[in-house]
């Protein structure tokens, strides 16, 4: 018996795949937030067709890492509550903070890997020792109770799978079947925004024209790279003039108001007086 914690803030879909290779024994557990809530067709159809217990459970957000302790909280209280030493417990996530937990529970005698998709069980897995010999193993409900195979699959058959909010988790039973909730189904995977150019502001800006028409009205030289700048990033008179105060403090303004004077003859294509 197997069970897969997925951090799918962490993994998307990426980490679900290999989820309909699992079997009716194998239990999912599906941490999401209201930050990371949609699946494309492509894995809701692999949702529909795995035979594992599929669970989900929406954490709350507004705090850093918030659903890594939810997901850490309840993954530390099910493998209290089980205590299933045979079973082998899977945190699906890239996230390399998150491998302390696996490290934790393996010191505890716990079989426990961290995973990037639930295909890689195998890959890539922190894996716990051996069980120790002092590690008390707890009976098999299952050697106690007949098997309950045949009324499981006549309970997926008549329950559709489709999409609703799932009931907390009885781990007494833990073969109910739970189905998904509130997970919006996404043609495609959004697509990410290309980077913003860079502004204007922070090219280098160049105008021969402008330069020479500068010089023939300014003494000091220097300055006028940064008064074409100035001029070429800003599309009415006042903002040139506030510019220009705010590159050239001096009292009263009077450095700046200099050099506006000088050169308001040359904007005549600015807005404003």
């Amino acid at each position: 018996m197997d069970y897969y914690f997925i951090d799918y803030e962490n993994v998307k879909n990426l980490g679900l795949e290999g989820i309909d290779g699992l079997s009716e024994n194998d239990t999912v557990i599906i941490f999401y937030s209201q930050n990371a809530n949609t699946i494309t067709f492509e894995t809701h159809k692999k949702l529909l067709a795995s035979k594992a217990n599929i669970i989900f459970e929406k954490v709350n957000i507004g705090y850093k890492n918030a659903l890594d302790f939810q997901l850490a909280s309840y993954l530390g209280y099910f493998i209290g509550k089980t205590g299933e030493y045979e079973a082998t417990y899977n945190l699906v996530t890239n996230d390399a903070a998150l491998s302390v937990i696996s490290r934790f529970w393996s010191r505890k005698g716990v079989v426990f890997s961290v995973i990037e998709r639930i295909a890689d069980k195998t890959e890539n897995a922190f894996l716990a020792p051996e069980i120790p010999e002092t590690a008390v193993k707890k009976k098999d409900p299952a050697e106690e109770q007949p098997s309950t195979d045949i009324a499981l699959e006549e309970t997926a058959a008549a329950v559709e799978k489709t999409a609703y909010e799932a009931p907390a988790i009885t781990l007494e039973n833990e073969e109910e079947i739970v189905k998904i909730t509130e997970v919006t189904l996404v043609d495609e995977p959004k697509k990410k925004k290309p980077a913003k150019k860079a502004k204007a502001k922070d090219k280098e800006v160049t105008d021969p024209e402008l330069e020479m028409k500068l010089e023939a009205v300014l003494d000091n030289k220097e300055e006028i790279p940064v008064i074409v700048k100035i001029i070429k990033q800003y599309k009415t008179k006042q903002g040139i003039n506030n510019a220009l105060m705010k590159q050239f403090p001096s009292q009263n303004n009077q450095r700046s108001g200099e050099i506006y004077q000088a050169i308001k003859p040359l904007l005549t294509d600015k807005k404003g007086k």
